[in-house]
Order: C-alpha cells, then structure tokens, then sequence
C-alpha cells in the first residue's frame, strides 16, 4: 500500500477527520489537506476558532512526518506545536495547507506548516510540530514488515 493510499484511507474513515471535515487533496503534490469552514467551526459570528485551523495544521504535518516514518517502517505522533493565528479565517471559505519536514533525526522529527484561505491566498495560521518516532505493530503489518 503506498502513502497516498493509507492517506485516502485514514482520510474515509470517519473520526475528527470526517467531523472537522478535513479532506485530503491529493492532485498536488506533495498532498495538502483542505477545510471549509462552516458554523460548526466558529470561534465568533464570521469567523472560525482557532483551535479548528490547529486540528487541520495537526493532521496536516502530522501526515508528511508519517511519510518520512512509513518511509523508516514507524509510527509518529505529536510531542509539541506552536501555533499562531495570523489572520482571520472567515466562515464560508475554504482554507488548504502546505507543509514540510524540516529536521529529520533518529526519534524525531520537526515539521511545519502553514493555512492558507483558497479564495485569495492569504496567510492565516502557521505552526511547527515535534514528532516522535516509534514501533508499531500494526504500521509494521501494513507496510509489508520493513526493517526500522
């Protein structure tokens, strides 16, 4: 199974995914994660809370530190991130990330991202994550028993 295939799948599974509605865009490349944000993503009348762009940016580069993990036969999770809100994200729009891994070493990885507002391409949110590395059975299973 390769990575664009475990992402559509983990992405028609239900879960936050389905109810933040976070779809994966995988005619780019490398694949970004979009979001329209509706009422159910509100921090205030007209615009969306922040928290709601911190789950995107989470599953965001949390997906492209599973590349370089899968890559090595392992896992990654979220150790830390620093977010910040640059710019108001308007209810009604439709947002999409671009992220990428910055630091790569033997259990962890640094990575960042950042939201973009697809109507006019403006920069609303950026973060930068810790992941950590590590066995996992199941991933093991799934990727035909790579060495780590």
């Amino acid at each position: 199974m390769d990575f664009i295939e475990i992402m559509r799948t983990w992405n028609n599974m239900g879960g936050m995914l389905t109810h933040m509605g976070i779809e994966l865009d995988d005619s780019q490349d490398p694949p970004e994660w979009t979001m329209t944000l509706t009422s159910n993503h509100a921090g205030s009348v007209t615009v969306a809370h922040g928290g709601a762009l911190m789950v995107l940016l989470d599953t965001s580069i949390g997906a492209h530190v599973l590349k370089v993990a899968f890559e090595r036969g392992l896992a990654a999770s979220t150790v830390e991130m620093k977010f910040n809100m640059i710019k108001p994200a308007m209810i009604g729009h439709t947002v999409r990330t671009k992220c990428e891994v910055i630091s790569q070493g033997r259990t962890l990885v640094v990575a960042r991202g950042e939201v973009r507002d697809i109507e006019d391409d403006r920069l609303l949110a950026v973060a930068t994550g810790t992941f950590n590395l590590y066995k996992n059975e199941l991933v093991r299973q799934v990727l035909g028993d790579q060495e780590s």
